[in-house]
């Protein structure tokens, strides 16, 4: 799941960043999602001595579901007709077949 997410994400950048210097809009993006790696897990397990690990899970949720609001609020897409819902996030397949 997590290549789908990687190829979705990737092909969601070139299609919102200009033609122009999208090179390095993409070399931004790779650095600062390395640094995230790099410095997240340091954050998780510096937070999970201090406070339960239990916590630590809660407040992943709630900022990534904050990430999501904000990725659904914020990013259009010009290319189809049709308006995203709530419903395309939380069920894409139905029956088998991707109702995108």
């Amino acid at each position: 799941m997590w290549g789908g997410y990687n190829l979705a994400a990737f092909n969601l950048l070139l299609e919102v960043t200009p033609d122009e210097n999208r090179s390095m809009y993409i070399g931004i993006y790779n650095t600062l999602a390395g640094v995230a790696t790099a410095i997240g897990p340091l954050v998780g397990g510096f937070l999970a001595e201090i406070i339960q690990l239990r916590y630590v899970f809660l407040l992943s949720f709630i900022g990534r579901g904050m990430g999501l609001f904000l990725l659904y609020r914020n990013v259009d897409d010009d290319s189809s007709d049709k308006q995203m819902g709530w419903k395309d996030l939380r069920y894409p397949f139905q029956r088998g077949r991707y109702l995108g």
